[in-house]
């Protein structure tokens, strides 16, 4: 218990110099974005574009709703045949208004897509800034708040390979103490 302890305390000890030697910064990445001049703009263009699909969707809907009233109008005196024919060909245009929409506003649709193309360049400029601000003002490490994120660090913080080599070499001592 008292070997736990102490290398407890030397862990939490040396994050402390760490801590005191690193220079670290951190940004608000969502709020950067809602209050750059550019965000406007992005907005106002997505807009207009969301609402040219809207517009479209809303009339084949008000053309499928006007069938589908006239059809019921009509059905006392349209014969078995001719009602199965307009249900069919309503049902189709009930399909493509659904296919319409998801192509417009599903999961990996044209608002999603457009929303992105238009994003990725002011997320790559941003990204782009800090790391020249982290670099000008010799920071070890920038922080994203909005998303908990790392968006910069010095490559000699990196200890990945090592964490690698560690872990190889435990598999490796883990498998010759099985045989």
């Amino acid at each position: 218990m008292k070997k736990i302890s102490f290398i407890l305390l030397i862990v939490f000890s040396l994050s402390f110099l760490v801590a005191e030697s690193s220079k670290i910064a951190y940004v608000d990445v969502e709020s950067v974005m809602m209050k750059s001049k550019d965000i406007q703009e992005i907005n106002r263009q997505f807009s207009a574009e969301q609402a040219e699909w809207d517009t479209e969707l809303r009339k084949m809907k008000q053309k499928l709703d006007d069938r589908k009233a006239n059809f019921e109008k009509r059905s006392l005196i349209l014969s078995e045949e001719a009602k199965k024919a307009e249900i069919q060909s309503i049902q189709s245009e009930e399909e493509d208004l659904m296919r319409k929409q998801q192509e417009y506003f599903g999961s990996n649709g044209l608002a999603f897509q457009r929303n992105e193309a238009l994003m990725t360049p002011l997320i790559e400029r941003i990204n782009q800034i800090i790391e020249e601000i982290a670099i000008e003002e010799n920071y070890d490490i920038v922080l994203n708040v909005s998303s908990g994120s790392v968006l910069y660090a010095k490559e000699n913080l990196d200890i990945s390979e090592i964490v690698i080599q560690r872990l190889d070499s435990d598999e490796e001592e883990s498998s010759s103490e099985e045989k």
